[in-house]
């Protein structure tokens, strides 16, 4: 993904296309030539939770949340969700080789996991859930059982 890093949606789309899809190509061209299985993963950017340090528990709506993500145009968290689904669009307009990983919809609903003086940011130890995600996609695409 591009991190919590906004810009705005014409300069997103044309690095999209102009930068990082030509060298996500030539990536896996240079991989298909080696015989390499070269696997790219793409994850959807996450907002952050406005006030997130009154929150102890994960949320059970998406919707709620969004809400609340909207109120706060500060960071334009707010636009993560269109983001995303531009970028998704073009990725399926693209001939490259994918998979997704949805963290926005697992992650809007864990305003808990923040540290109190970081309402955008998740870390170990309290959260390893992209870590869990990315071991079950590899598990999943190479077909392997690790005891």
């Amino acid at each position: 993904n591009r991190g919590a890093h906004y810009v705005d949606d014409s300069k997103l789309m044309l690095h999209m296309n102009q930068t990082l899809f030509p060298q996500l190509m030539d990536w896996q061209e240079s991989c298909r030539l080696k015989s390499k299985d070269c696997y790219l993963v793409w994850r959807t950017s996450v907002p952050g939770h406005p006030n997130c340090a009154q929150f102890t528990e994960p949320a059970t709506s998406v919707e709620k949340m969004e809400e609340l993500v909207r109120n706060e145009t500060r960071y334009n968290w707010d636009k993560f969700s269109a983001q995303n689904e531009l970028v998704l669009e073009s990725f399926k307009r693209s001939n490259l080789t994918y998979e997704v990983m949805d963290a926005y919809h697992t992650n809007i609903l864990r305003p808990d996991l923040h540290d109190r003086d970081d309402c955008l940011h998740t870390c170990l130890p309290n959260d390893n859930t992209y870590a869990s995600f990315l071991h079950h996609m590899l598990l999943n695409q190479y077909d392997t059982i690790v005891n």
